[in-house]
């Protein structure tokens, strides 16, 4: 049976083309750099600390911490953004219809109160799903409980309290600084391998396109 689109009473002579139902990947943008980088530099805010003191004992006092976190910790954020942004505009090119949401949203996401306990996690299970396959749900969905947990909720808590005026030496504070250390070293790991993941699939399907 002839396709639709096609006209029966066309001369064979005359080239007729069917349309293509494979999506269209023209164009992926190479992620590898971007991955790199921001998993080289979230490992790096991680252990930003521990470096000084082990390497620069004369460089202990807290504002030298401080400062050694805030510029690994800056500068991991806005690469791993920018990978963010790259990954979401691949992904709606290999399939729209997983990653329902356009890059600009998938990055602003992170910065709306409230709405970023929901808009960061649709974008990067749409991201995975379009790239990997919805077998990648689960790694997703445990990346966001810890990064809930870890980032979301303390960034929305500073909306309401000052967590500064609470004191660091109770056992309360203590507690919670340990616990969130633990989940630190857990967002650590199944962040990078989430992010590789990604870039690998998605290097796999633009080498496919371009072979």
């Amino acid at each position: 049976m002839l396709p639709l689109d096609l006209d029966p009473y066309t001369s064979p002579r005359e080239k007729q083309v069917i349309p293509d139902s494979q999506p269209q990947v023209a164009g992926l943008k190479n992620l590898r750099p971007l991955a790199y980088l921001s998993c080289s530099l979230y490992v790096l805010t991680t252990f930003g600390s521990w470096l000084v003191v082990k390497f620069f004992p004369e460089f202990t006092s807290p504002r030298t911490h401080y400062l050694v976190y805030l510029t690994l910790s800056s500068a991991s954020i806005m690469s791993f953004l920018a990978w963010t942004y790259r990954a979401a505009g691949n992904a709606r090119r290999i399939d729209s219809n997983d990653m329902p949401l356009n890059p600009g949203k998938a990055v602003w996401g992170y910065f709306i109160p409230l709405a970023n306990f929901v808009i960061p996690f649709r974008a990067m299970r749409g991201i995975a799903r379009a790239s990997i396959g919805r077998g990648s749900d689960g790694h997703v969905i445990i990346w966001w409980v810890l990064t809930s947990i870890r980032v979301i909720f303390p960034a929305n808590l500073l909306l309401f309290v000052d967590l500064l005026a609470w004191e660091r030496t109770s056992f309360a504070s203590i507690l919670v600084g340990k616990t969130f250390s633990v989940i630190g070293w857990g967002l650590l790991v199944t962040g990078v391998l989430l992010v590789l993941r990604i870039t690998r699939a998605q290097e796999e399907i633009r080498r496919g396109f371009s072979s």
